[in-house]
């Protein structure tokens, strides 16, 4: 039934991901490159799509938004990501936040 409905799919405008999709379980979908031009897209009602729930809560409790459980899907999947970061020796970025680790871990 889910694939009878548009899904809004954030899209990579680099080449790293060109050719493969990730969590598309709909044939018609709408990509937007931005995260914030998606969520007022789901607010408007144009589709439905996967969002980072802090981004969604206020949505949500509102019942603005709705969750949507789809058969045969995970409820809690896990996504493997790599996170880089950039270290300015002897100085932090502008913004970045502690990690509570020892800076050992870090070199």
């Amino acid at each position: 039934m889910i694939e009878k409905h548009v899904q809004l799919v954030l899209t990579d405008r680099t080449t790293l991901t060109e050719g493969r999709d990730y969590s598309v379980l709909s044939p018609l979908t709408w990509r937007l490159a931005d995260l914030g031009a998606k969520h007022a897209f789901l607010r408007a009602g144009l589709g439905w799509g996967h969002m980072p729930l802090h981004m969604v809560n206020a949505d949500l409790d509102a019942n603005a938004l709705v969750r949507i459980r789809v058969e045969d899907v995970a409820r809690n999947p896990v996504l493997a990501m790599k996170v880089c970061f950039a270290r300015i020796h002897h100085r932090a970025l502008r913004g970045a936040r502690s990690l509570p680790s020892s800076r050992a871990n870090y070199r």
